[in-house]
């Protein structure tokens, strides 16, 4: 087939959210736009050329990706369950040169992708993994998983202090004791919290986070 032919498919699909797995309490709208946010993510891996992602109503969401052909694949992309990890960032000395390079030597990384480069993962220093931020950034971020979302009961978007939307999480009870374990080791550390491999942010602990 020539590339015309194959500008010609158009994957189309429509996405429910689950909102029987929400908790009593979560905000739909909310879950609504969180899960597009994902698809996009999920969808710009693909490389796909102006792909169509909007809400529907309530609780659904069409997707209409230009170009593919194998639909069935698409679906196994974009329709799998969202990982969630929390990692902390190697401020190691080492793992700061190798940013440094990747920044002179590579530039982006990612080149506006979601893998990165192979001359980029060879500057990394052993145990490290390079991931990107949500806008140019990128981090280094140890190899090692201490913590992922399988341990969550709940995480939703909640107010802070200062007005702005801040994440709050709920944890099983052996999530909240590897969480409290973990910040109380790292204390003035950044960790990361990773979606889907992409950073969302990295905040300083700022002290032991206990009781789930």
């Amino acid at each position: 087939a020539t590339e015309r032919d194959a500008a010609a498919f158009t994957a189309h699909m429509l996405m429910e959210l689950a909102v029987d797995k929400l908790p009593p309490d979560a905000d739909v709208a909310d879950a609504l736009a969180r899960a597009i946010e994902i698809l996009r993510n999920r969808v710009d891996s693909l490389g796909v050329a102006e792909p169509l992602i909007a809400r529907q109503g309530d609780r659904w969401v069409v997707v209409q990706l230009p170009g593919v052909k194998n639909v069935q694949a698409a679906k196994e992309i974009i329709g799998t369950t969202a990982l969630l990890e929390f990692r902390m960032v190697d401020d190691s000395q080492a793992a700061r040169d190798a940013a440094a390079k990747i920044y002179e030597k590579v530039g982006d990384p990612f080149a506006g992708g979601s893998v990165a480069s192979t001359a980029a993962v060879a500057l990394l220093p052993p145990g490290t993994a390079l991931f990107r931020g949500r806008g140019s950034e990128y981090y280094v971020l140890r190899s090692t998983v201490p913590l992922t979302g399988a341990l969550l009961d709940s995480a939703r978007v909640e107010t802070g202090d200062n007005g702005l939307p801040v994440v709050a999480f709920k944890w099983k009870p052996e999530g909240g004791k590897v969480f409290g374990d973990l910040t109380s080791a790292n204390v003035g550390k950044n960790m990361a919290i990773v979606l889907d491999g992409l950073v969302q942010s990295a905040p300083v602990i700022r002290g032991p986070i206990r009781g789930g």
